[in-house]
């Protein structure tokens, strides 16, 4: 009889095991997902964003007229409900966010795990977007990384606003090559913002030699509507496991309950938005809790998501 019952709970046991790891493994079937903030340029706005459920932001970076890196500053206009104001000398930006992303650090924030950089290329000649690409590796190395003493974990996401700033990407990757850092790249990526068309977009990524580390967002100002057609073309790439150059999607720039939804159910990557705790809640909903989860820093973001 005392047998039988040992039995019982031996094999009840296993059952609870199983169902733990069952649930391991549905957890994992959800997608990582990034709440990403939209332009977080002031220093103290980080933490404000960060509490509000963000676990990436997005940060501009204007230039002078010779290519050089100023400031983290978006200027007028800028979205509705937003001030256009903060400003930050881009190397004491650098600084501060390096703190964020270290462990150990007293600033650190765990949950910070995505550094999406808006280059303001279109506001300097195109030709000096090789030069601008070259300033904004030297500061990294010099500022963010520290020339391999710095301990921070973040990814970086390079967005550039048109394809014709496309020698930035180069100048960036040579300076590093140069300097003796190619080991960055694997943090590294690179997204074209400018809703052009995507067989040109996949075009410059071959000029460039790049065919991995590729983000392709789809966006419109927060203060207008955008229709989903190129979304949807830019999802059915990323779902096609032979397509190298988009790895993960997000839309821009969103704020209203409904179109966050329908981004969530057109299984997006991300969502930039001035309002991440809206998105922050809507994930919490039934729907959609089941199918999204934050990404961490152990997650890859130059890795496809593809759901069975």
């Amino acid at each position: 009889m005392l047998f039988g019952i040992a039995l019982c709970i031996v094999g009840l046991s296993f059952v609870i095991k199983g169902a733990e790891i069952s649930s391991v493994e549905r957890d994992d079937t959800r997608r990582p997902f990034y709440n990403i903030a939209h332009m977080v340029n002031g220093i103290v706005q980080i933490n404000q964003f960060l509490d509000k459920g963000a676990n990436a932001i997005e940060f501009d970076i204007e230039f002078d007229a010779n290519g050089t890196a100023q400031h983290t500053h978006h200027g007028f206009p800028c979205d509705c409900g937003r001030k256009c104001f903060h400003k930050e000398n881009v190397t004491e930006y650098l600084n501060h966010i390096r703190q964020v992303t270290t462990p150990g650090d007293p600033l650190y924030r765990e949950q910070l795990v995505l550094l999406a950089v808006d280059l303001k290329l279109q506001r300097i000649d195109s030709q000096k977007s090789h030069t601008a690409g070259v300033d904004v590796a030297k500061k990294l190395l010099d500022h963010y990384w520290q020339r391999g003493k710095s301990k921070a974990r973040a990814y970086l996401l390079l967005n550039l606003p048109l394809l014709e700033d496309y020698e930035f990407v180069r100048g960036f990757k040579e300076t590093l090559k140069d300097e003796g850092f190619e080991q960055y790249n694997d943090v590294i990526g690179i997204n074209f913002t400018g809703n052009e068309d995507l067989n040109k977009t996949r075009e410059v990524y071959e000029e460039l030699n790049v065919n991995s580390h590729i983000w392709q967002s789809d966006g419109i100002t927060s203060c207008f509507a955008r229709r989903t057609k190129r979304l949807e073309k830019v999802l059915k790439l990323r779902n096609d496991p032979n397509y190298n150059y988009v790895t993960k999607v997000y839309p821009w720039t969103i704020v209203r309950y409904t179109i966050i939804r329908r981004s969530l159910r057109f299984d997006v990557d991300g969502i930039q938005t001035n309002l991440p705790h809206r998105v922050s809640k809507v994930l919490k909903e039934k729907e959609f809790a089941s199918k999204f989860r934050l990404a961490t820093y152990e997650d890859d973001p130059w890795k496809k998501f593809i759901r069975i």
